[in-house]
């Protein structure tokens, strides 16, 4: 349930836990664990990054929107 909450495909959890099986003291199910959860930091921290820019862009273009309209004594809504 841990690997679904943090975004993991129903695929990549099965391939972690097809790896519990082995005879390898759990060595390659925990290092695939490890590159699979930091290539899912790496993305995220991308994601991340995108949807502050985005945020960033809308809040400046929702600025000079409102002051086109006060511009033109247009009253605006709160939101």
């Amino acid at each position: 349930m841990r690997g679904k909450r943090v975004g993991f495909s129903l695929t990549e959890i099965g391939e972690m836990l097809d790896l519990y099986d082995r005879n390898d003291n759990q060595v390659g199910q925990l290092t695939t664990t490890l590159d699979q959860c930091r290539h899912k930091i790496s993305l995220l921290t991308r994601q991340q990054r995108d949807l502050e820019a985005t945020v960033a862009e809308l809040t400046e273009y929702c600025q000079t929107i409102t002051d086109l309209l006060k511009e033109r004594n247009v009253k605006i809504a709160r939101g």
